[in-house]
């Protein structure tokens, strides 16, 4: 079994690479901030101090 052999990325497939990665970063960035912002506020006095 040979394999792939080596490709270089066209100027338009390395376009489309970074914006799927960009993209998928900012998704990411979203969904952090999104379960961030769902955790409880300890100043609100959920939070149990032992």
């Amino acid at each position: 079994m040979q394999g792939f052999e080596p490709h270089r990325l066209t100027p338009q497939e390395r376009r489309i690479v970074l914006a799927v990665l960009a993209l998928a970063l900012i998704a990411l960035a979203c969904w952090i901030t999104v379960v961030v912002l769902m955790l409880p506020d300890p100043s609100h006095g959920t939070f149990i101090a032992p």
